[in-house]
């Protein structure tokens, strides 16, 4: 296997292993709002309800900018499988986008 080929493996693999996480992470932030609605949706003390409010919107947000995220960077591996840039450039996007993942929460 050439150095190229290793370089090109490791690329896949990053954006393959990135997408999972990135799907994981928006199930499980979906199942946790389909969760808190479902539990706050049945509150009848006003202090609660408001409590719930709250975080079902803080929680709507994060899940909009864990969608808009991952549209960022699918768009950007977009341009890696059209080979509009080449294996150094997707790691070094892949490197980037990874603490902005890790960093949502």
């Amino acid at each position: 296997m050439s150095f190229y080929d290793s370089v090109q493996h490791l690329v896949r693999y990053r954006i393959h292993r990135t997408k999972n996480d990135m799907r994981i992470l928006e199930l499980s932030l979906l199942i946790m709002l389909s969760f808190a609605i479902i539990t706050f949706s049945n509150s009848s003390h006003l202090s609660f309800a408001q409590n719930s409010t709250s975080f079902v919107s803080s929680f709507e947000k994060l899940v909009k900018k864990v969608n808009n995220l991952s549209q960022s960077y699918h768009n950007e591996t977009g341009k890696f499988v059209k080979g509009q840039i080449n294996n150094k450039t997707m790691i070094a996007i892949t490197d980037n986008y990874l603490p902005k993942f890790q960093n949502l929460g």
